[in-house]
């Protein structure tokens, strides 16, 4: 048993003539594992899809999220298109009923790719949407730095991904929204 322990967290701090015991250990990742939890929060999928077909459009459902749970939340699809051509291109909206159809207008993409959405909750379904996309192909339309006023998190009914005629979403493509508490 410590004889010792530290001033902010109190972990075992051992003197020569002490005995270490597992429990000690197993006390002290316990009170560590919390302090870094408290702080960064571990990344966990809010919802998945993985497309079974083809598709030329995705729309994950978040109509039952509880955006006062969430800190932070991204979009990702990591789905990779082939034989794309000058013209094609993939759009992601975020859906809701304060607007018709998308909410930030068109967020697009030359050659369709990865791409990742990082949204702001903070924790509060009230606040004013706000998205930071990562496009991860060309941009052709749209910024990267992406806000509105028109609508907030907890009017968002889903997140929409398609892609232009004749271009496919491949079967197997895994499309998730992520979450940090």
């Amino acid at each position: 048993m410590a004889s010792n322990y530290t001033t902010n967290f109190g972990l075992c701090q051992w003197e020569a003539a002490d005995q270490v015991q597992r429990t000690d250990f197993n006390q002290d990742n316990a009170k560590i594992e919390a302090a870094i939890l408290g702080h960064l929060g571990p990344i966990e999928i809010i919802l998945q899809k993985t497309l079974t077909e083809q598709a030329s459009y995705v729309l994950l459902d978040v109509s039952d999220v509880d955006w006062n749970q969430w800190s932070i939340a991204a979009v990702c699809t990591s789905v990779r298109v082939s034989n794309t051509s000058e013209g094609q291109s993939s759009q992601f909206s975020v859906e809701g009923p304060s607007v018709s159809g998308n909410v930030f207008g068109s967020l697009c993409q030359r050659r369709p790719g990865p791409m990742m959405a990082l949204l702001f909750p903070g924790r509060d379904a009230s606040r004013k949407v706000c998205v930071l996309s990562f496009p991860g192909g060309d941009i052709a339309c749209g910024n990267k730095l992406v806000s509105t006023d028109l609508t907030t998190y907890e009017s968002i009914t889903g997140f929409r991904f398609s892609i232009s005629n004749p271009l496919k979403y491949p079967a197997g493509g895994v499309f998730t929204v992520f979450g940090i508490r």
